[in-house]
């Protein structure tokens, strides 16, 4: 079944819209039993408790409308932002994610890199060269000297550098499996949970503060991840660039005495 445009506009899933609308109808029969419970015993405290049933219903849909202007405003603007294509229809978590495949396979590229070096120097610090190969009066006596053990100290500084790497690497796949679980389980399990806990007035505090924790989810922490591959690739590459331009192109101190 195809969802209406509105919600494909959102790129909602659709599981979600349904559980959501149930949310939604939990709150409004919850409202619509205190309202007969007031009605029907005449009690004022009970009538005081439907009234604020009812807020916390009108408060619900207003959650809603709210999270799903702020969805189709932030998609077009954060797509338009990043790829400045009038035509796109990427949503915001959408671009994140490939904002992160992006930093993933840099840091790949020089993972790999590093890494062979770090095997051409683990390699050549271990190589011992026997004293007879320069005289064979030493051949004798199984003395062997290792010409460059020196690099050890260089290879394990290299190793932390690259293990940092590595590590950084398998934070970027948890980042993805976040962003995965923010785009599909909080709009399918959390939100609706979070609803359906507003719809009783014991658990509505609880519901309230699962509501913020998926707004931080779903909307927060994609945006932050935008900015961060903005900071990288935006601001503190070109700057990067231009520095080692600048070195590259100033002449050395000697050259300039002469």
């Amino acid at each position: 079944m195809d969802l209406p445009l509105l919600f494909t506009f959102w790129q909602f899933p659709e599981p979600a819209v349904w559980y959501i609308g149930v949310s939604l109808l939990l709150g409004l029969a919850a409202t619509a039993l205190f309202y007969l419970g007031a009605y029907f015993f005449q009690h004022p405290p009970m009538n005081a408790a439907a009234k604020e049933e009812l807020a916390a219903f009108l408060m619900s849909l207003a959650i809603i409308g709210l999270w799903f202007f702020i969805q189709a405003s932030l998609g077009k603007f954060t797509c338009l932002l990043a790829t400045n294509n009038p035509g796109c229809n990427s949503s915001f978590i959408d671009l994140s994610s490939g904002s992160l495949e992006i930093l993933f396979l840099k840091l790949r590229s020089i993972y790999m890199s590093l890494y062979l070096f770090e095997v051409l120097l683990g390699f050549l610090s271990t190589v011992y060269v026997p004293l007879g190969t320069f005289n064979p009066l030493l051949s004798l006596l199984p003395v062997s000297l290792p010409p460059l053990v020196s690099l050890s100290l260089l290879s394990n500084a290299h190793t932390v550098l690259v293990e940092a790497i590595g590590m950084t690497m398998v934070a970027i796949i948890a980042k993805q499996h976040l962003l995965q679980f923010a785009q599909y389980g909080v709009p399918t399990v959390l939100l609706p949970l979070g609803l359906a806990l507003r719809a009783f007035p014991w658990f509505r505090a609880t519901g309230s503060s699962l509501i913020a924790i998926c707004i931080v989810a779903y909307f927060v922490y994609p945006l932050s991840t935008l900015l961060s591959n903005y900071l990288i690739f935006d601001l503190f590459q070109p700057l990067l660039d231009s520095a080692t331009q600048m070195i590259l192109q100033t002449p050395p101190k000697s050259a300039m005495k002469n």
